[in-house]
């Protein structure tokens, strides 16, 4: 994750110290919060402290395929998706009414930037937070680009402003030192966690949940892959 201040080596009972308050985790999709810190959520003691939000609806999900099946796009495609994270949340350790949905289509901040930009400072102004967890500023997708900049923007506009940190989503880059844009970020601006063996466990079991990503793909080719879960799961 990425921070604006300087490199920290965490344990979970520290980080619960210092964020003894309200965490806000913002997720541009479904899954997005799993993959990015759900590590970080399995470890959090204080869980009830935690609110996260999916900006975009899952409609935008083409219909996906997995041996001769094939799950629908659109609205219903949407509710399956909803479903998937309630469920790994839940496997978080989070209960549903942590979680909200702002149904925003997907693919679509980057032309409604306005109007994320008002329902983020109303949520910002109704509950302050301590903790705001956004994308990478450089994430390969418009959506997480444009969250992590509008989450930016109103964070600054808060008093007192919360600490931000930004996780990594899209992290495999092929152009970058061992196809991984981390090593790219100054080592003083990140924050590393290494996660137990039960965190690494709850992560796995919490992507799982995701089968429309862990199954099924636009050609038959699930998105999350076993090797590429279990990259994201043996990592920091």
């Amino acid at each position: 994750m990425v921070s604006g201040g300087r490199l920290h080596l965490m344990e979970h009972v520290q980080v619960a110290a210092a964020w003894e308050g309200r965490v806000l985790v913002l997720a541009p999709h479904y899954d997005d919060e799993t993959i990015g810190c759900g590590g970080w959520l399995a470890g959090f003691p204080f869980k009830r402290w935690v609110r996260v939000i999916f900006v975009c609806d899952g409609r935008g999900s083409p219909s996906l395929r997995s041996r001769g099946r094939v799950l629908p796009s659109g609205v219903e495609m949407g509710a399956v998706r909803r479903a998937e994270a309630e469920a790994a949340l839940a496997t978080l350790g989070l209960s549903r009414d942590q979680m909200e949905c702002w149904e925003f289509p997907d693919g679509s901040l980057g032309q409604r930037w306005e109007e994320l930009t008002e329902r983020l400072r109303a949520e910002l102004t109704a509950r302050p937070c301590r903790l705001l967890f956004l994308p990478f500023r450089y994430d390969r997708h418009s959506d997480h680009e444009v969250l992590s900049r509008v989450g930016r923007w109103m964070a600054l506009s808060q008093f007192p402003a919360p600490e931000v940190r930004e996780y990594f989503v899209y992290y495999r880059r092929r152009l970058f030192p061992q196809g991984d844009i981390r090593r790219m970020v100054v080592p003083d601006f990140l924050i590393r966690e290494d996660l137990s063996e039960a965190q690494r466990s709850m992560k796995r079991a919490a992507l799982m949940c995701y089968r429309t990503q862990t199954e099924y793909g636009p050609w038959g080719a699930p998105a999350l892959s076993p090797s590429l879960i279990e990259d994201i799961v043996a990592g920091p």
